[in-house]
């Protein structure tokens, strides 16, 4: 590859993206935000219109690469991926516990398991935790409140598009209880796996 286009290349991705951003979103943490609400969206979207899951992979894809390339710095990134993988497939498995027992209804499933366009979503949310929720990193109480309030809300927006729902009193207090510990104990984990480990 020439050296000219390897200097243009350069120059687009380290000055002239960096700076729209900037000019645009101002601090990462916003644009980590509006990654994870575009994707967010779209899964939920992409399932009641039953449109092709490969085009909502391919954008959750394209969002992913845009975190990692120009929010997550260098030094971060191994251990930010061994985080966002562990995470992710931990999250959707324990949703799938649920949908097994009946705490989470769907109306479609994946083989058993919870329904493709959770993947999505579950791909998507852990990239929030060291920027969109970072500034929650050590305010253990706050982050468990709201989690007991934010994770069951945004499956009431799934209900309000029949994807799923959660049926009972009880089972809502259950599923509150595990989005408190979702946010307390992945805000922590962060912090050891990848803040700690940034900084030595």
């Amino acid at each position: 590859m020439p050296v000219k286009y390897l200097y243009i290349k350069s120059y687009i991705e380290n000055t002239i993206v960096h700076h729209l951003l900037g000019a645009v979103l101002i601090k990462p943490n916003i644009l980590n935000l509006v990654l994870f609400q575009a994707g967010w969206w779209t899964s939920l979207f992409t399932a009641y219109n039953d449109t092709s899951l490969v085009l909502l992979f391919v954008l959750v894809a394209f969002l992913l690469c845009i975190h990692f390339r120009y929010i997550v710095p260098a030094n971060r990134r191994n251990n930010e991926l061994l985080f966002f993988v562990a995470f992710t497939v931990l999250g959707y498995l324990i949703d799938s516990v649920f949908a097994y027992f009946a705490v989470l209804d769907f109306t479609s499933t994946l083989g058993g398991f919870a329904p493709a366009w959770l993947i999505a979503m579950w791909l998507l949310f852990p990239m929030t935790i060291g920027y969109g929720f970072g500034w929650l990193q050590g305010k253990y109480v706050l982050a468990g409140f709201l989690g007991a309030i934010g994770g069951p809300l945004t499956y009431k927006v799934g209900a309000s598009f029949d994807l799923v729902d959660i049926h009972g009193i009880t089972n809502l207090l259950i599923y509150a209880l595990y989005w408190a510990l979702v946010f307390v104990i992945s805000i922590y984990v962060y912090g050891k796996m990848v803040l700690k480990k940034e900084s030595k």
